[in-house]
């Protein structure tokens, strides 16, 4: 029994020296060399069109190329508008009148989510453009939740979100 136990043992530590010869060890890198490689891994996952990562959800705002997001060609896909956001806040907010004055017999709940409707109705998605040097638009594109676009980032340009949220994924 008790030389059973001690070849599993030794199996066992044999298999895990194998597994750790087989995968790759960096904490021995310097900080130059650990550098070279995320730069040659980068640019060899790009020429293959590999994406490094899983995708980003970016609110309205400008984002540079380059610095802010990494060059490449992108789906982007609307997540949610301004207009959703303010049509959901007015619902809450007769919802919070309604637990103030219960008494009264006016549902504000119906009456704010009517008028929050009425803006979600009018809702025209997010505007999504592509800017290029001393601010010219070369590109843009209406979305509205749930519609994509697939953009080509490169070069100096940058990414500006209006009127909402987009998900960037790497294509």
């Amino acid at each position: 029994m008790k030389k059973t136990f001690a070849a599993l043992v030794i199996l066992m530590l044999l298999i895990c020296a194998a597994a750790q010869a087989d995968g790759l060890n960096v904490a021995g890198w310097t900080d130059d060399q650990l550098r070279a490689a995320y730069q040659a891994i980068r640019a060899e996952a790009a020429a293959r069109g590999l994406a490094l990562t899983e995708g980003v959800t970016l609110s309205a705002g400008r984002y540079i190329v380059g610095q802010d997001i990494t060059p490449g060609t992108y789906l982007i896909t609307c997540v949610a508008t301004d207009a959703e956001e303010l049509s959901k806040g007015f619902g809450s907010l007769g919802a919070a009148l309604d637990s103030l004055d219960s008494s009264s017999g006016t549902s504000y709940t119906d009456i704010y989510s009517s008028l929050g409707s009425m803006f979600a109705s009018m809702d025209e998605g997010i505007k999504v453009e592509v800017i290029g040097d001393y601010g010219s638009v070369l590109k843009s594109v209406q979305l509205k939740k749930g519609e994509s676009v697939f953009l080509t980032l490169e070069g100096k340009v940058a990414l500006k979100i209006s009127d909402g949220s987009c998900r960037l994924e790497s294509k």
